[in-house]
This record gives C-alpha cells, structure tokens and sequence, in this order.
C-alpha cells in the first residue's frame, strides 16, 4: 500500500461542548493524525506539522464564542461563530483565503421574526454549490415560558433564509434543546441532530434526528428517563446518506455515562452500547463528550473521552476490521468531560486529533498524531502565559484532502472576560514524513518505505511479500517493483493442506486447494438465547438490535450458512434488525453446510409490555355551588396512552359526582393491557357563598373602572354585596339571603329596564348570586320576567 498525495476532503469535524449544567467541568477537543499505511523502514518517523499560524478573527466581547469549521469541495475552509449571545447576538460566517479570515455575511434577532435571542451552539455545514447551511440555537420570549429550541439559516451568497427545526414552550421553563450538528447529503438536503430534554415527570431526554422538508421530518434516534442525561456528539452522512451517530448515554447513576452508537442504514436507528461504563463510582468515572467521522470506505472512527474528573483519556473505536474492537488509548487530558474531534482525509488515511491541556496553568491547545498502533506523538499549537482555563473550552477542527488543518477556538484573555475572541490555528502535514510500522503484510500492495507523499519508494522486483496463504494454493509472493504483489501459483495437481478437517484429499487447482467429500452434519443450538425482552420505548414493540437471538452453530467444514424462518426479518440469515410483536413468536432456525447436510433448532421470542402507561388530568377547576350540598361537576375526561393498545382510564369521584363545598381531590388511574398503572390528581374547588360574593364583588368593581357602570352605580350594588358578605361572617344567613336578592333586583333593572348594562354583562352577577343564595339555603327565587324584576317564590 502506498501513501499518495491526499485528493478528497474530509467531512467536519462536530464540535461538542457540555451543557450549562456541567459548565465547570473542563471542556477538551483532540486532533489525531494517524497515517496507518505500512512500511519497510525499522524506524519510522511521525507525521507531524512542522508549525502553527494562529491569528485573532474577532476581538472584543465578554461572552463565550462558540465555533465550527468545515471544508468545501475545492478544500477552502469555511468556518461559523457566534461571539455575543442574547437579544444584542449575532452569528457571522467566514472563509479563509490561505492567511486570514475574511467575513462572509451575518444575521442576528433583528433579522427574523422567529427568535429574539441567540443561545450557545452553532454547526454549519456546505454543499456543492457552495451555499452555507447553519443550525443554531435560538428563543423568543422572556422567562420560563419562552419559546425554546433548533433553528436552521441557509444563506445562498445573496440572503437569509431562516426557519424552525423544533421548538418548546414549558410553563417552568423545563424544556430545552441543546448541541445542533448539520451535515447535507448528496442532494444538498440538510440533515440535522440535537438533544431534546424534558425535566418535567418522568424527567425525558432524545436524541433526535430531522431532515429538512415541509415541516422538517423528525424521529427519536434514542431516549432516556428518570434523571438520565444523553449528550449529543459525533454525526456524519455516509455516500448512501445514511446517519451514524456517536453520543454518551447515562444508564443507571446519574455519573455514569456509556458511549453509544446508532445509524440507520438498515431504515430505523438500532442504538448499540460500545462502552458499558457501569453503575459504581458516583465520583464522575465514564464517558464523556465523542465525535464521529466516516472514511471514503464507509469505515467508522469514533473519538471520547473516558475516565475520572482530573484523571482521563481520549479514546479511539473503529469497526474498520469488521466490529468495533478493543478502545486504542490517546493522550492524558485531565478531564473526563473533555470535548474531543476526529477528521479524517479518507484517501490517504490520515486521522487527526486536537486537545486542550487542562492540566497545564494556564491551560494550552495541542495537537497528537498517532506513530504506530500504540504510540501517541503531540505538539504544542497554541499558548498564551496570560490566558485563564476559559481558553480553548469551544473548539472545532478539521482537515482538508491537502493535508492542511484548520482549529477554531474561544480565547479568554483576563479573569474580567472583557477581550474574549475567536481564535484560529493552522497548519500543513509535513511532506515526505514516513509513515507505517515497516513491515509488508498479508493484502497490501508491495511498498517499500512508506510514506505520506507522493514521492515514495517500492521493493525491487522479485523482493518476497505478502501471506503465502493468501489463497489456498499459492507460492511465495513476489514484488513488480512497481507497488503490486504478485501471486506465484503453485502447479495444479500439487498436494496442498487448506487447513479444513473436511479435507480427506486435497490438491491444488488454479490457486484453489480442493479438499475430499464430507459426511458430517452440522450442529446447532438455540438454548443459549435470551428470549425473554421488554417492548422498545414508546412502541408494542421490540427490535432486535444484534445477534442476541441468533443460535451458535458449528461444522467441520468451512462453508456453512444460517436462515430462519421469520418472515418479518430484513435478512433471513439473521434476527438482527427483526422487529417482534408484544407477545410470543416461534421461530425455526436451520444449519446448513455446504452440500446440503442440515441441523434445526427453535426458539420461542417472549416480547412483554413492561412500560407504565401515562396519564394526563384535567387542570384545578372552580365551580360555583348550586346548593347546601355543593354541586354537579362534570369535569374534563383525562388523557391517557400507551405504547400498547387497550388502555383504560377511570377516576374518583367520577365526572357528574355530588361535589361538597371547599376543595376535593380527584385521582384518575391509566391502566394498560399488561394491567401497569400510572395515576394523577387534581382538585375540584367548589366556592363557598362567600368566595361567590368576593368574586362577584370584583366583576362589579372591574365593570366600574370600564365604565359599563358609573361611581354611584357601581358602589351601590357593591354595598349590598359588601352587607351580604358581612352578614355571612355574623352568621346572619337569613339577612344575607334578602340583601343578596335585593342584589338580584338592583342588577336586573340595571339589565333588563334600564339597558344600562348588557345581558352578556348582567347576567352572569345575576347568576352569580343564585347560586350564593343557593348555597345559604336561601328561599328560593322565580327565573325574572325580563323588565319585571323578581318575585318571592312562597313555600
């Protein structure tokens, strides 16, 4: 394999930051270049940036300054920021032309309707034709009731267009959006991920997935609950436009955060645990921020953050051998809740990671390259004696196809915050630095010293290279001297071992090591299996997210395969990806080998509805009495749901219940098919006689100050109303009833003789005060003839 001059640009590297919550732990950001090509040299020699040119491209400010940096297709870098936050923000887009950067355009609050104020996290992303695509978050309103959430700008080289991705309201302001990451696809469509959290009961938080569209498309990649946080990270669209995402995921103490991984190739996102961290150390041991990127191969490189508060590392996961293997450990970084990049430039293999030193005073930003598959190699790229640990907290990077990196970063320049800007950081990959471990392997190309220019060397024709049991039957490989390995076939006919114990007589024929019959059955066995799960959350249903009901099975011979007959499974070979039922399913699976012999075996999926229903109530209602006794209230039905069908909902008292004067609880149970409950309560109040008085005496004072009633008139109903309530308070009930009807009187020739107050106005006092007397157990009145007042009714 040679190393060539790099040609393709990288995606983005997402930067991530913590939340407000978590915004004393450090914030750290690595930059890995790897170089994994391999090499004849016994002591290679890192690839490393020779030097750094770092400038200022803001000055000024007392806020943070959040950032993000991409690349276009010619590999110019492009970068987002956003230095003042608030009502008075504003977000600018730049370009860098080789030496400095030069502003592109801006928008703030003032330039749409849709939010007032800037809040933390930016992402941008560009497409083909160069037009800017921007996720930020935004609000509009003051308090706890503003209206919070993701907001997408594109800008076209000419305007603005602003829109919504997702916004909440919360009357305790508990709903929130946080950590936006755009991306488009090859269709220039925006795609977008963020983290959605709910502190209200039970306490919810998503990471959630939106692909632009009219509204924008949006489905929940994964959730938790009960005080479990999820913190968004790495997100990158692969060349069939499918997401994969990297993100932390707590799962039993509110310290102990796994690394978690998710893409939806197969049409629905199947989250997959990479790190179980564990439930056992409450001092801040776990994951803590990750980023994700993509080669030209579709190979997954996933970087986070691992260990204790003071005491951790930047880690590196691949499945590019096939899975996910063993974490390689970076560099020391002093903080768990470290942010941390990966980028990669997928022709040449190169891998890149930037880091802030938080165990350096002041702290300094650096930048690692990894020399072998263990060693770690970093430099300093930028530090200033006066800066406090502020510096470096908000951070991206990326890497273009000419090997040339580019750092965005926030600086604080003194404890008061008043110079804080937006810095940059770049450099080149040194030409010609070799690379790789020296040695020749199976499946490379014949290289000699590798290296990670263009100007690499290879062995002479006829030098030994590669496996000799690449095929069955070949001889050693020997090198073109031109970078290829050529196999060397051994003559057909020779006796050969292919290794298989079904071989009885083997032999060589055009590189292919023929073995003798096999006899033997294959074997299978489903008692391993666990069968038994729970419902996914949300649905009556669960997908099966890996090979967890796949039986293990073996033969003598090589070439045996694996089906089931699950007809809802996306492949027959396997149950990962099958979606079950609530309930029970038989499945059959079946071995075969290769000429035809076969074992079974079957396994009964048991899939139960664990999840507690959920249940809404009606909110506190008033009532005004109709008697001694209370009243009749037939309130609002409550709002229950379930991930399965058959919820029942019932409440206590029920809707049309006698309901005593003063306040009576109600309690409403949601039970679902399983026979899981969830409750809820609200209060019925129904007025005493002299809460209607107060509250009538107030809608007179208020038709007073409109105007409905002048002065007089006014203090004159609300002098028998004030008699009334007096009354009451001297157990005068029977005084009260009288002046309550001359009340009646006096409001009814207001109404309906003099037509000074409207019937929609006059009315409701009128009824008001019925049911006061009602609930005295006053005499009780004749319905008015309009015009005519009111009569004693006698007993």
């Amino acid at each position: 394999m040679i190393c060539a001059e790099p040609t393709d640009v990288s995606k983005k590297l997402n930067r991530t930051t913590s939340e407000v919550s978590r915004s004393t732990a450090t914030l750290v950001v690595h930059l890995l270049i790897l170089c994994v090509f391999l090499a004849l040299s016994s002591s290679p020699a890192a690839a490393q940036v020779g030097s750094w040119t770092t400038g200022s491209i803001t000055t000024g400010g007392d806020t943070n300054n959040f950032v993000a940096v991409t690349t276009d297709s010619a590999g110019t870098f492009h970068g987002v920021w956003r230095p003042e936050s608030g009502s008075e923000g504003f977000i600018e887009i730049g370009a860098f032309d080789g030496t400095s950067w030069t502003k592109v355009s801006s928008f703030s609050p003032a330039d749409s309707s849709l939010f007032d104020s800037l809040s933390d996290d930016v992402s941008v992303a560009i497409d083909s034709a160069g037009n800017y695509h921007v996720a930020f978050k935004a609000s509009k309103g003051g308090g706890t009731t503003s209206e919070r959430g993701i907001f997408y700008a594109k800008y076209d080289g000419t305007s603005w267009t602003i829109e919504k991705v997702q916004t909440s309201t919360d009357p305790h302001g508990w709903k929130n959006y946080d950590d936006p990451r755009i991306d488009v696809d090859s269709a220039d469509t925006p795609h977008m991920t963020y983290q959605f959290s709910d502190a209200n009961d039970p306490d919810l938080e998503n990471i959630r997935y939106a692909v632009w569209g009219t509204p924008w498309s949006i489905s929940n990649v994964d959730s938790t609950a009960g005080n479990m946080e999820l913190f968004n990270g790495g997100f990158a669209l692969d060349s069939s436009d499918k997401a994969h995402l990297s993100y932390g995921k707590e799962d039993g103490d509110a310290w102990d955060a796994d690394l978690m991984y998710a893409n939806n190739v197969s049409g629905s996102f199947v989250p997959t645990r990479l790190v179980d961290v564990g439930n056992d150390d409450p001092s801040g041991e776990g994951v803590g921020d990750t980023d994700l990127e993509l080669d030209t191969s579709g190979n997954v490189y996933i970087s986070y953050s691992y260990g204790e508060y003071g005491a951790s590392s930047v880690r590196l996961l691949t499945n590019a051998g096939g899975s996910f293997g063993a974490a390689n450990t970076a560099v020391g970084i002093g903080d768990h809740g470290s942010p941390n990049a990966i980028g990669i430039n997928g022709s040449a293999g190169l891998k890149v990671i930037v880091y802030r030193d938080s165990d350096s005073t002041p702290s300094s930003i650096r930048a690692a390259t990894r020399i072998d598959s263990d060693s770690w190699q970093d430099e300093q790229v930028w530090y200033n004696p006066g800066d406090d640990f502020g510096t470096g907290s908000f951070m991206d990077a990326v890497m273009n196809g000419s090997g040339n990196i580019m750092v965005l970063f926030h600086r604080n320049s003194d404890d008061t915050g008043d110079d804080r800007r937006v810095m940059f950081a770049y450099g080149t990959l040194s030409a010609g630095a070799v690379c790789g471990d020296g040695n020749v392997e199976g499946n490379e190309d014949c290289d000699g010293d590798e290296c990670c220019a263009s100007d690499c060397t290879f062995s002479a024709s006829g030098t030994a290279c590669g496996d000799a049991t690449e095929t069955d039957c070949d001889g050693p490989d020997m090198c073109d001297g031109s970078g290829v390995c050529n196999d060397n076939l051994a003559v057909d006919g020779s006796a050969c071992d292919d290794g298989d114990a079904c071989s009885t007589i083997d032999s060589c024929n055009a590189g292919i090591c023929v073995g003798g019959p096999d006899e033997t059955d294959p074997t299978i066995d489903c008692s391993g299996i666990d069968s038994a799960r729970s419902t996914d959350p949300g649905v009556c249903t669960f997908t099966m997210p890996g090979t967890g009901f796949d039986p293990t099975f073996d033969d003598n011979c090589p070439d045996a395969t694996l089906s089931n007959d699950y007809g809802a499974a996306p492949d027959p070979n396997t149950l990962a990806g099958a979606v079950f039922p609530e309930g029970s399913t038989s499945v059959g699976w079946t071995v075969t080998d290769g000429v035809g012999l076969s074992a079974m075996c079957p396994v009964d999926i048991i899939i139960s509805d664990n999840e507690k229903p959920t249940i809404t109530c009606p909110a506190y209602l008033e009532v005004e009495p109709t008697s001694t006794a209370g009243a009749i209230v037939a309130y609002d039905a409550p709002v229950a749901d379930d991930n399965c069908p058959g919820v029942t909902f019932a409440c206590d008292p029920p809707a049309g219940s006698l309901f005593a004067i003063g306040e009576t609880p109600v309690t409403c149970t949601a039970t679902d098919a399983a026979g899981s409950q969830e409750s809820c309560t609200f209060t019925v109040k129904v007025f005493t006689a002299a809460e209607v008085i107060s509250n009538v005496v107030d809608a007179v004072t208020a038709l007073g100050d409109s105007g409905a009633l002048n002065r007089g008139q006014a203090n004159a109903v609300s002098r028998k109303l004030e008699h009334a309530a007096r009354d009451i308070e001297r157990g005068k009930e029977d005084v009260a009833c009288n002046t309550l009807k001359a009340f009646i009187n006096h409001i009814t020739a207001l109404t309906y003789r003099a037509d000074i107050l409207s019937e929609a106005e006059g009315q409701p006092l009128i009824d008001s005060a019925i049911n006061a007397r009602a609930a005295l157990g006053c005499d009780p009145l004749t319905k008015p003839l309009r015009g005519n007042g009111w009569t004693n009714r006698r007993r």
